[in-house]
Formats: structure tokens, sequence, C-alpha cells
């Protein structure tokens, strides 16, 4: 895979919006079947708010980096508030990616969204605490979700 095609990638992912074909309403991008019922609301306004967005996520939040040449797995990676990029539904289209989510409880949600087209993907885990959910993983583009 060339390094446009990467980037491109990349950027579409970052750029998220999730659907599940079992989506209830089409304004949803998230079906309200697959995961706790306060979980719908927490992800749109996750993705559509930047400052409640900021808000949710526990950092320093552990996860690695997109797969490349200068990146060593070994090591522990945190993504750090300065540097972080925004999710939201912008650039996304879901007939290109296959959305899965685990529920462990209705406190702990694990999302994986792969391209169906290079099988690269991301991983993502959400934890409520106090009544909240928040961002508590994120791995970032890489082979073999």
């Amino acid at each position: 895979m060339n390094v446009i095609r990467i980037i491109y990638v990349y950027g579409l992912l970052i750029g998220l919006t999730f659907n599940s074909c079992n989506t209830q309403d089409s304004s949803i991008p998230v079906s309200t079947q697959d995961v706790p019922p306060d979980f719908v609301d927490f992800y749109v306004l996750f993705h559509t708010d930047s400052t409640y967005q900021m808000q949710h996520i526990l950092f320093p939040l552990d996860g690695r980096p997109a797969s490349g040449p200068s990146r060593d797995y070994d090591e522990p990676y945190t993504w750090e508030k300065d540097t972080w990029k925004l999710h939201n539904f912008d650039h996304f289209d879901p007939a290109l990616y296959s959305v899965t989510r685990k529920v462990t409880d209705s406190t702990l949600v694990t999302e994986f969204i792969i391209e169906q087209a290079s099988g690269l993907g991301i991983k993502r885990r959400f934890a409520k605490f106090s009544d909240e959910w928040y961002l508590i993983y994120y791995d970032a583009m890489n082979n073999g979700m």
C-alpha cells in the first residue's frame, strides 16, 4: 500500500462516523440495539462537540499509534491532549467499513472500525465512570484489528 493510500485511509478513520446495519434512526450513527442506552447520546455528542470530546478522554490516553516503519509497538504509547486529533463524523462512507462493537457490560464498550479494502482499522475502548462515558483507549490505524 502506498503512502498516499495510507494517509487517505488514516484521514477517513480519523474523521469517524460509525454506522451499524441495524441503526433504527439514520441520523444516529450508532445502533441503539448493540450498546447500553445512554451510550448512544454520549457517542453522538462525543463526535459533534469538540469541547465535550476533549472533556471525555482520559489523557494521557493509552493506545498504539498508526503503523509505520518508525513505530516500536513493544514500548508503551500514550496520546496527549495537546496533539489529539478530534474524531468526528466527517469524511466517512459506512459502505467502505465494517464496524463491530463488543459490549463487555453496561460500563465498557470496545469498538472496531475496519476499512474493508485494506484491512486497516482502529480500536477504541469506552468506559463509564460516575455516570459519564469516556474514551479510555485508542489504537490508531493498524493491520489485524
